[in-house]
C-alpha cells in the first residue's frame, strides 16, 4: 500500500481525484456566482466525476504497479573528444533562449494571467519547444550524466513558475518525484500552493480555512469546466468523434476557456465515457506490456516522464490529444532504442562506469 500511495503516477491521478470533493465550498460558490449549473445538480456531476476517475484508475495501477521502469542509469556511453562539450553547449543554448523570451516580454511576465497564457502557448506552438525539450531528454539519457535532466529541469520549472504554467513543468515532475517520501510530498504540496498563489494573484482570496483551496484549483476548475453539456447539441457522426470528442464539442463547455479532460465525456454520456477510456486503457496498456522492455535502458526514465505527461493531457485536456502525444513519443523512444541497439552490435557504441567524467 505504501509503495502505491508513494507512487507519482498515483498520486497524480489522486490530486485530480480527491480535489473536487476538498474543494466543495469554492465550487459551490463558483457555480451559484456564475450560475453554471444548478446546485442540487452537482451531486450527479460528481458521481460522474468519480466514475471517470474509477474508469481510467487501471491504466493508472498498471503504469504504477505493474510496469517496470529502471532509473539505474550507472552506465554511461563513451563519447568522442569534444561532443559531450558540443551537447552540453546546446543544453545551455536552449536555457538562455527561454530566458532571453522572458526577458523580451517582461510586461507580459508581470502583468495579468491571461495575455501571459497567449504568449506563452503562442511561444511553445511557434517554437516547438517541447518537441525540442524531449530530442533534448533524448540526448541527455542516451549520452550523459542524467545530472544534466535535473539541471535542465530547475531552470525550467523557473521558467514556467515566472509565467505561471506548467506545461514544461510537467515533463520532469516523474524525475523529481520517482523516490517519494510524505515529507518530499508535502514539499510539493507547498510548492503548489505558492504557484497557485503567483498564478492567480490577480483575483486569489486565501482563507486561513481553507488554505488547502489553492493547491487543488487545478483539480477543481478542471471539475468546473466538464460538468455543462445539457442541452448541448452535441451529435457524434463519426467513429473519429469518440477521439476528438473534447476539442470538436469544447466550445460547448460551460467554462469554454477552461480545460474539460476527459471526464466530459461521462457528463455528455456515461456508455460513451466507459467505451472511450475502456478502448484507450487496452490499447496503451498492450502497447506496453510488448514492447516497454525494448526501450533502452537509460530512456526508462524518459518513458515515465512521457507517461507522467500524458496522465497530465488526458486529466487536463483530451483523451485523444494524450492518446496521439504517448504513442508518437513512445515510438520515437523505441526507434531510438532500435538504433542504439544496432550501434551496440556493430561495437560503435560502448559503455562505461566512468559516467559524467
Amino acid at each position: 500500500m505504501k509503495k502505491l500511495l508513494l507512487n507519482p503516477f498515483f498520486v497524480f491521478w489522486s490530486y485530480y481525484f480527491i480535489g473536487p470533493f476538498l474543494t466543495l465550498p469554492q465550487i459551490i460558490f463558483i457555480i451559484n456566482s456564475e450560475s453554471i449549473i444548478d446546485e442540487d445538480m452537482l451531486l450527479t456531476k460528481l458521481i460522474y466525476h468519480t466514475l471517470a476517475y474509477l474508469t481510467c484508475l487501471p491504466f493508472v495501477l498498471y503504469i504504477s504497479l505493474y510496469l517496470k521502469i529502471n532509473n539505474d542509469n550507472k552506465l554511461a556511453p563513451y563519447l568522442l573528444k569534444g561532443s559531450k562539450s558540443f551537447m552540453i553547449i546546446l543544453i545551455w543554448g536552449f536555457v538562455l533562449y527561454l530566458f532571453y523570451f522572458l526577458w523580451s516580454n517582461i510586461l507580459i511576465v508581470i502583468g495579468p494571467d491571461y495575455p501571459r497564457a497567449v504568449a506563452y502557448i503562442d511561444f511553445l506552438e511557434e517554437n516547438h519547444i517541447i518537441t525540442l525539450i524531449i530530442l533534448i531528454l533524448i540526448m541527455i539519457f542516451s549520452f550523459l550524466d542524467t545530472k544534466y535532466a535535473s539541471l535542465l529541469g530547475v531552470f525550467v520549472i523557473i521558467f514556467d513558475a515566472l509565467m505561471s504554467r506548467r506545461n514544461l513543468m510537467i515533463f520532469f515532475f516523474y524525475q523529481f518525484m520517482r523516490r517519494l517520501t510524505y515529507k518530499k510530498l508535502i514539499y510539493i504540496f507547498i510548492f503548489f500552493f505558492a504557484f497557485s498563489v503567483l498564478r492567480h494573484r490577480d483575483n486569489l482570496t486565501l482563507n486561513l480555512t481553507n488554505l488547502y483551496a489553492p493547491v487543488f484549483s487545478e483539480a477543481y476548475m478542471i471539475f468546473l469546466s466538464s460538468v455543462q453539456y445539457s442541452g448541448c447539441p452535441i451529435e457524434i457522426g463519426s467513429f473519429l468523434n469518440y477521439f476528438t470528442f473534447e476539442r470538436t464539442f469544447q466550445a460547448c463547455r460551460t467554462l469554454n476557456s477552461g480545460a474539460g479532460g476527459f471526464s466530459s465525456r461521462f457528463n455528455y454520456d456515461i456508455i460513451f465515457g466507459l467505451f472511450s477510456v475502456g478502448v484507450f486503457t487496452i490499447l496503451n496498456t498492450t502497447v506496453l506490456f510488448f514492447f516497454s522492455k525494448y526501450i533502452y535502458r537509460r530512456l526508462q526514465t524518459l518513458l515515465a516522464s512521457i507517461l507522467f505527461v500524458t496522465l497530465f493531457i488526458i486529466f487536463r485536456d483530451s483523451l485523444w490529444n494524450a492518446q496521439l502525444f504517448f504513442l508518437k513519443y513512445f515510438f520515437l523512444l523505441l526507434t531510438v532504442s532500435i538504433l542504439i541497439s544496432a550501434l551496440k552490435k556493430f561495437k560503435l557504441y560502448r559503455e562505461t562506469y566512468n559516467i559524467g567524467r
